[in-house]
């Protein structure tokens, strides 16, 4: 997901740059959306609100950067709350399956010493 969204945001920008020309001052677009891998780590700064959104309004078509934005942090939050999720879950279930292995030799033995003092078939139970 963030490769489709970081192709996106470096074709929009390097069209930017294209139109523009060499002329033009883009050392700030050509740092955070000169190449892929600059891209994608613009990306990662971005989901931390590590990023100068004043790039945006530079864009060729600032309408389409801000909505590919949008879209992106929206999409991203659902991600990492599933993942979230899914941590939280395999832990409980972990957690669960380990109390679970720690009660049952005590739950057996519990039901097996008062069977053993009631053995006795002359003697009174005093558990019943």
């Amino acid at each position: 997901m963030a490769l489709g969204f970081g192709t996106a945001f470096f074709l929009l920008f390097s069209a930017t740059q294209v139109a523009r020309g060499a002329a033009a001052d883009n050392s700030d677009l050509d740092n955070y959306f000169g190449n892929i891998p600059r891209t994608l780590v613009t990306m990662l700064s971005m989901m931390t609100g590590n990023f100068d959104q004043n790039l945006f309004w530079q864009a060729q078509a600032p309408w389409l950067a801000v909505l590919l934005f949008v879209v992106y942090v929206l999409l991203m939050v659902v991600v990492l709350f599933n993942l979230l999720i899914a941590i939280m879950g395999d832990s409980f279930s972990k957690v669960r399956q380990a109390k679970h292995h720690q009660r049952a030799p005590a739950s057996l033995s519990s039901v097996s010493l008062p069977l053993s003092s009631c053995s006795e078939p002359d003697a009174p139970c005093d558990r019943w």
